[in-house]
């Protein structure tokens, strides 16, 4: 406020998992740790920094049923929007000024409902555009748009 000092404010985005886990009171989603739950033995003790392709339990078919969109890889304002990012489902739309949820955002109808968007973006000053990609996971493959 122009005394040198600096205000911050947090809060959960309320994804659609966050809201089913605190009903049930309990975890019921895995997360991007989820190899974690099998011990440091996994990998001789390099848990989540495996490398790919010897680790692709996240590609698998079926898993990403449990597992849940935290929406929180990256926040950025772009459009007179707050968004929050995840690489492996859609935006957040949060309010900017309370921080409230107001659900998924599929861009305008750019993204469909099961298109994951990628949690990084990157501005380019010359044209004025936000770039972001798309990453489509497989079992066999990965497509990035």
């Amino acid at each position: 406020p122009g005394d040198g000092t600096a205000t911050s404010r947090f809060r959960y985005v309320r994804t659609a998992g966050f809201t089913n886990e605190r009903k049930q009171g309990k975890k019921i989603y895995k997360g991007m740790d989820s190899t974690r739950e099998m011990g440091s033995s996994v990998g001789n003790g390099q848990g989540n920094d495996l490398n790919l392709p010897m680790f692709r339990h996240h590609l698998q078919p079926g898993l990403n049923k449990k597992r849940k969109n935290t929406s929180n890889t990256r926040t950025i304002y772009w459009g007179k929007r707050l968004l929050t990012l995840w690489e492996g489902g859609l935006p957040y739309k949060l309010d900017a000024l309370s921080l409230d949820t107001e659900g998924r955002s599929q861009l305008g109808g750019v993204l469909k409902e099961q298109d994951p968007l990628g949690g990084k973006a990157v501005y380019d000053s010359k044209k004025n555009r936000l770039l972001m990609f798309q990453n489509i996971q497989e079992a066999g493959s990965s497509d990035l748009t």
